[in-house]
């Protein structure tokens, strides 16, 4: 499964992720010009495709089979993370009590108290 994304900056963006047959639907979009981008989870890099695609409200688009080819030469020998758009594998550590944002405690985004980088031992 892989996630695409149509960017039309700065008015517009959209997201969606790809189903089984690798097939997605984008609703309620503009008529409007378009470029799309997509990456898988998992894999290094971006695909994105070089023609600007015109939308139309209503209309399906069969843009044919689009291959990417993930920019690597040889083996991996180490990584610093997983590619999957997430730092979920990163230690983020409690925030100190001086600087708790209550609205941040219990929330996913808990890298955003201030002061965090000096908690880190």
């Amino acid at each position: 499964m892989s996630y695409v994304v149509f960017q039309q900056a700065p008015k517009a963006y959209e997201e969606t992720t790809t189903n089984e047959d690798d097939y997605f639907s984008i609703k309620h979009i503009r008529a409007s010009n378009y470029n799309l981008y997509a990456w898988v989870p998992g894999i290094i890099g971006d695909y994105r495709y070089d023609v600007v695609v015109t939308l139309t409200s209503g209309w399906d688009i069969e843009m044919g089979d689009l291959v990417y080819e993930p920019p690597r030469d040889g083996p991996t020998l180490w990584e610093t993370c997983i590619p999957d758009r997430s730092a979920a594998e990163f230690y983020t550590p409690d925030p100190g009590p001086v600087y708790i944002n209550k609205l941040y405690v219990n929330h996913p985004d808990r890298y955003r108290q201030y002061g965090l980088w000096s908690r880190y031992a």
